[in-house]
């Protein structure tokens, strides 16, 4: 697996960053959740502007988005099934900068993992900074948020509870707080994760088994 070349592709802003970034230098900060889920909807017609996004309009979908997000998950958290591929049981994804996503929680372990620059992560109130090489797991249903800083590079990593049922790892479902490694130069985490985003974007045969 190409994993240098993986990292190069990840390294790049892409289209909803690229917007972020010049709404974040437009107008002080990053784009919203709710901004992102409208975005997301329409984005097969082409992103809007910047002055379009800030159009009552725009502004109207935004709040009846964020309305029925809290609605359907303010309460229980997000859902493994509305967040991971159905046919998927981990699923793999780079953390947008210039985009606030809000303290949230939800029914699946998350991994973090920073590749490079820094992000603020806030566990149940607690913050702390996590820099290149520092490996976080987050337990289902603890309140968390992640800040990435405009440099920094991090994969976030969704596993079905059940796909831990067979591991046996001693009181896994009571942890309350993250459990943190730093990795620091040794690369064997940071080559998994990007040959697991590999495997993923490629969508090749056997690759669930791979994951």
């Amino acid at each position: 697996m190409d994993t240098a070349n993986t990292l190069k592709e990840l390294s790049k802003l892409e289209p909803l960053e690229l917007l972020g970034r010049a709404y974040q230098q437009q107008f002080g900060k990053p784009l919203s959740y709710s901004q992102l889920l409208v975005l997301r909807e329409s984005s097969g017609s082409g992103l809007p502007s910047l002055h379009e996004i800030q159009s009552p309009a725009f502004a109207a979908k935004c709040r009846k988005l964020k309305l029925d997000f809290s609605a359907q998950y303010g309460q229980s958290g997000l859902r493994a099934d509305d967040f991971i591929r159905a046919d998927r049981n981990i699923e793999i994804e780079k953390l947008l900068r210039y985009v606030h996503i809000p303290v949230h929680k939800h029914d699946f372990m998350e991994l973090v993992f920073v590749l490079s620059g820094t992000c603020t992560h806030t566990v149940e109130g607690q913050s702390f900074q996590q820099g290149p090489g520092c490996f976080t797991i987050v337990n289902s249903f603890t309140s968390h948020e992640l800040v990435p800083a405009s440099d920094c590079l991090c994969l976030t990593t969704k596993i079905r509870m059940d796909t831990f049922r067979d591991f046996h790892i001693p009181n896994l479902p009571l942890l309350a707080v993250p459990i943190s490694f730093d990795c620091g130069e040794d690369p064997f985490m940071r080559d998994t994760l990007l040959t697991i985003y590999e495997q993923q974007t490629r969508e090749a045969s056997y690759c669930s088994e791979l994951i």
